[in-house]
């Protein structure tokens, strides 16, 4: 075909079509009343945005903010604009009554006729924009590749209706970008892929924080964590069951996991965490109150940080084992409260640790009342408030043993550390140790107290070329025996 006779006919064609024909293939921002309802988008402080509605897609008219669109059964309006969110502080949300379900794009509501897949610039674009609309049954699709911060933040936030959530593609993410998206949507039972490999701060932080419907998490493939990206993730999912099978990242950053399982009462197995370098709070609380769970992952780090571990398993009460922790090197506070209120734990790990820093050890088993011999404490020097607590409320406790001779290295250094323990036990000592003070902040009232060596003697197996193998306590153990042993009449420490 001639050149000239081609532009011919695609000038018949637009002259056929028309430029609202060519709009109408835009995939426009849609709610349609599932029964008797209405809708408005209200504004909230300061917003600059033409904004236009339409009942067929074709014809268009202005849209003032806060003005009522009342619609009956089956009818349907448009919306299409250059609308964007500034800040928490201005900002629109739509207000609806009766049932409606939302369809077509969203971005045609900033990006009018001419939809693209960037919200670059856009920082809080959407923030809140079905926020609280329990009207909602449907979301329209939301195909943005570019984020921006907060774009996406608190955007079908207590959307109590909302079952199903859209698709999010992208795969660059940005600061605070799905933060409390789906926050409270209690009908929501499945979750979108999140298929991106590096994180950005808070980027999932509450995302789907209360959503009570939620069986299963989605895959998390990220290797490249940020600041508090989990933060809180999935806190009270109370229907969640199962967790990724594996958190890949090796290298943590602050509070990346902070709360991320919390309160997931029907969990019942950990994700695998391949972590080596910790990072301040990184696990702080991301297992708090998962009563359902029997085992905990595997926590192969050896370089801590502060907080790190901080009351990761507490108030598990179906935790009945817990994970071996081989770190010799500690950080302040990096244990704290780990494993409090964990009822049904048997057995406490090895702590092979022998320089100890400020509360590393802080209420690691406070109220493990099913605890009855703690660790062994290898430790010769305390630091400040290292033991605090640290076996407070475990009723049923009766055998200590520890390897330092001074109770005030430091300040407060076992404070209360073994209060409401069992009325009678065995504590093992150092011969140098002045064990005549009995109150729970130092030898619990009522218990035994083994000082003569330090050590039980054992009895000498002479069938043995090297002789048995025996614990502080004087019991006979084996080779994978993890703490403080006598061997020949000689202590050291297995790891």
């Amino acid at each position: 075909m001639k050149p000239n006779n081609l532009r011919l006919l695609c000038l018949t064609l637009l002259l056929m079509t028309g430029v609202s024909g060519l709009h109408a293939a835009v995939d426009y921002l849609c709610f349609t009343a599932e029964s008797a309802s209405s809708i408005k988008l209200s504004m909230t402080g300061s917003i600059t945005a033409e904004v236009k509605t339409s009942t067929d897609g074709v014809t268009w008219t202005d849209y003032t903010f806060d003005t009522d669109i009342n619609l009956g059964a089956g009818e349907k309006v448009y919306f299409k604009g250059n609308y964007r969110g500034t800040a928490t502080n201005n900002f629109a949300k739509f207000v609806m009554s009766g049932q409606i379900s939302a369809s077509g794009n969203i971005m045609t509501l900033t990006d009018g006729d001419n939809p693209t897949l960037s919200l670059e610039g856009k920082k809080y674009c959407f923030y809140s924009l079905f926020s609280g609309c329990e009207s909602l049954t449907s979301a329209p699709t939301l195909p943005a590749e570019t984020l921006a911060a907060n774009c996406y933040a608190s955007m079908f936030y207590y959307c109590t209706e909302l079952s199903e959530a859209p698709a999010l593609p992208a795969t660059a993410l940005a600061k605070g970008c799905y933060m409390e998206m789906f926050k409270g949507c209690t009908g929501l039972t499945a979750a979108p892929a999140l298929p991106a490999e590096t994180m950005a701060d808070i980027c999932y932080a509450n995302m789907f924080e209360g959503c009570t419907k939620l069986t299963v998490a989605p895959n998390l493939p990220a290797t490249t964590l940020a600041m508090g990206c989990y933060n809180f993730m999935f806190s009270n999912c109370t229907g969640l069951e199962a967790a990724p099978d594996l958190l890949p990242a090796a290298t943590l950053e602050e509070q990346c996991y902070e709360g991320m399982f919390a309160g997931c009462t029907n969990l019942t197995t950990a994700p695998a965490l391949s972590a080596t370098q910790m990072a301040r709070h990184c696990c702080d609380r991301m297992f708090e109150g998962c009563t359902a769970l029997t085992a905990a992952p595997e926590l192969p780090a050896t370089n801590l940080a502060e907080g790190c571990y901080c009351w990761m398993f507490w108030n598990c009460t179906g935790l009945e084992t817990a994970p071996a922790l081989p770190a010799t090197t500690l950080a302040e506070y990096c244990y704290e409260g780990m494993f409090e209120g964990c009822t049904g734990l048997k057995r406490a790990p090895a702590l092979p640790a022998t320089t100890l820093t400020k509360s590393c050890y802080y209420k690691m088993f406070r109220d493990c009342t099913g605890l009855e011999t703690a660790p062994e404490l290898p430790a010769a020097t305390l630091a400040e408030t290292c033991y605090k607590e640290m076996f407070c409320g475990c009723t049923n406790l009766n055998a200590i043993e520890v390897n330092f001779s001074s109770w005030t290295d430091a300040d407060n250094t076992t404070l209360d550390w073994v209060k409401d323990v069992s009325a009678t036990g065995t504590f093992v000592c150092p011969e140098a140790l002045n064990v005549s003070e009995r109150n729970s902040s130092s030898v619990p009232a009522g218990w035994t107290v083994n000082s003569s060596t330090g050590i039980n003697s054992p009895v000498m197996d002479s069938r043995s070329a090297n002789g048995a193998t025996y614990n502080i306590l004087g019991q006979k153990v084996d080779e994978n025996y993890k703490g403080i042993v006598i061997q020949n009449g000689k202590k050291h420490i297995n790891r």
